[in-house]
Formats: structure tokens, C-alpha cells, sequence
């Protein structure tokens, strides 16, 4: 058995110990133009031959800049159309991506870049609208998002 003499006393944290070390850690906004305010979201693979609206959830606020995609089966029959709406359903400008059937293949990609109607609410959706033209085919979405208002980072 020990006598003890290992054993050491250790100090509790107290609130003022803690609030010595939080003054001590600077904290501050992220540059508006940082890669820490731009996400990335990857959804799919979708069956681009239903027609559906496809929710994508965000728990910030943010805009869109960019939705890219990527086939991982081909499409047969018609090009597919895939429209970028916000909450409310509208339309985001310039938020149109068409896949092309003619001479598609396995990892074709597609992007478009919506340039207004594009800013999402902290807790809202923005929807993948579907078309269902084409018979066949799949793809992965990769939705490219930047954080749109600063105080939403300290929520």
C-alpha cells in the first residue's frame, strides 16, 4: 500500500479563473471574404427521372453562389432540368441547370451560379426542383453556400 505522497492537491477552477482565461483568448468576426465563411454541401445521388422538389435544410443563413453536378448514371431520352428555389419557391436567378442528354456520360458535370433570390434563412430550405424528363439517370449535387450574416456565426 502507498503512503500517499504521489497524490497531489489540485486546484477547482473557479469563475474567476475562468474568466482570467476567456479575456486572455481573442475573439473575432471572420473576415467577410474568408474560406471559413463558405460551405459545401453534397446531396445524392437524386433519380433525375421524378419529378420532385428536393429540400436542403440550413441551420445559418447563407446565399448560394454555385450548385454543381455530377452524373453517376447516364440520362436516356431528354435532357434534364434542375431549377434552385428558395423558402418561398421562387425561381433563384440564373439558377437553372440543364444536363444534357445527347452524348452524356458517367461524370459529366454541370454547374450553374444563381445571382439573385438566393439567400436562405437561418432554418429554412432551399429546394432542388426536379424535372423528370429524361427516362434514367442520377446525379450527385454539390451546393457551394456562403454564410450571408455575421451575427449568424455566434448563434
Amino acid at each position: 500500500m502507498g503512503t500517499g505522497e504521489a497524490v497531489q492537491k489540485k486546484d477547482f477552477v473557479t469563475a474567476d479563473k475562468m474568466n482570467a482565461k476567456l479575456e486572455s483568448v481573442a475573439v473575432t468576426d471572420v473576415d467577410a471574404d474568408s474560406e471559413l465563411r463558405k460551405g459545401l454541401l453534397a446531396v445524392g445521388p437524386l433519380n433525375l427521372s421524378e419529378a420532385l422538389d428536393f429540400p436542403i435544410y440550413f441551420n445559418k443563413r447563407v446565399t448560394i453562389e454555385k450548385i454543381r453536378s455530377v452524373l453517376t448514371t447516364v440520362i436516356t431520352t431528354a435532357d434534364a432540368v434542375i431549377t434552385a428555389k428558395n423558402n418561398a419557391g421562387d425561381a433563384m436567378a440564373e439558377g437553372v441547370l440543364t444536363i444534357a442528354q445527347d452524348g452524356c456520360a458517367v461524370g459529366d458535370e454541370d454547374s450553374a451560379s444563381p445571382s439573385a433570390d438566393n439567400v436562405i434563412d437561418t432554418d429554412e430550405k432551399m429546394l432542388l426542383s426536379l424535372d423528370g424528363g429524361p427516362d434514367a439517370g442520377d446525379a450527385i449535387f454539390f451546393v457551394e453556400y456562403s454564410l450571408t450574416d455575421p451575427a449568424s456565426v455566434a448563434e
